[in-house]
């Protein structure tokens, strides 16, 4: 199965003084198979997502580009990103027959995959989260008065669900509450049938302690998706990527289930040598 994305055709607003193209994109999956030239053959195409079948599909060696299924597609089945796409293929001689045997095509995850199903963290440590896009994100382009506008970037924003609040909320932090993934202009479309969209996204979390030196042992990162420009785009927007339990381990023993007090004496240090 291969990964495309194509540009439907461009919309035009105009008023006096005011001329708007809209270029939408559309991510587009290719059902890839060994075409028998030398044969007068028809194929029958049927496409699941999540073992649903949301499309059917005859095509012969004339138009086999046609074997596809789009973005458009997708939000039809009422789907989005985070989902496995398969494509079934039968081969047949009478175009109005049923093919005696089908092939399925290998699973695709169709979305943004989170490659850290868990991750554990030292007290006070720190590690990368890892995002691979394995289809593009793709962003309408407005081009006002001749003008090409920057197209959206998709953010991704996360959250830590625990007891104890901090930057991003939980005992959990990052140094950034959302990440951003590139989409390309229409006048720089060339860049999707390249692999430079196929960029994995990295960024860290830690573990802090409270202002009342608690640390949480367990916590939860959510990733969500924003909102975004175009209907192709619709795919990626206000989806639920897989939640990442986080595990904080501490090998430090000396300060719990301690009580640390003091009278007058300003130069005190936690039990763990930390300055207050």
């Amino acid at each position: 199965m291969k990964c495309q994305t194509r540009r439907e055709k461009a919309t035009e607003f105009s008023e006096p003084g005011y001329h708007l193209v809209k270029h939408d994109p559309a991510v587009t999956l290719l059902c890839e198979f060994n075409w028998k030239t030398d044969e007068d053959l028809y194929y029958d195409i049927t496409w699941y997502i999540d073992e649903q079948e949301v499309l059917n599909q005859t095509v012969d060696a004339s138009n086999n580009y046609t074997a596809v299924l789009t973005a458009y597609d997708v939000l039809g089945a009422d789907k989005k990103i985070g989902t496995n796409v398969v494509c079934k293929v039968g081969a047949k001689r009478d175009k109005e027959k049923v093919p005696c045997l089908f092939k399925d095509s290998d699973l695709f995850f169709y979305g943004i995959k989170v490659c850290n199903p868990s991750i554990e963290l030292e007290r006070k440590g720190s590690k990368d989260v890892d995002l691979e896009m394995t289809i593009p994100s793709a962003s309408e382009t407005r081009i006002i008065n001749g003008v090409e506008q920057p197209a959206s970037a998709l953010a991704i924003y996360m959250h830590f669900h625990n007891n104890y609040q901090s930057k991003c909320s939980g005992s959990g932090s990052s140094n950034q509450c959302f990440v951003q993934v590139q989409s390309y202009n229409f006048s720089e479309r060339h860049k999707y049938e390249t692999e430079e969209w196929k960029r994995n996204i990295s960024f860290p979390v830690y573990n802090k302690d409270t202002d009342g030196y608690v640390t949480s042992t367990s916590m939860t990162l959510s990733l969500r998706t924003g909102s975004t420009e175009g209907k192709g785009s619709k795919i990626f927007e206000n989806a639920v990527l897989p939640d990442i339990p986080i595990t904080v381990r501490d090998t430090n023993e000396i300060w719990k289930g301690r009580i640390c007090s003091f009278r007058s004496d300003p130069h005190v240090y936690t039990f763990d040598g930390q300055y207050v």
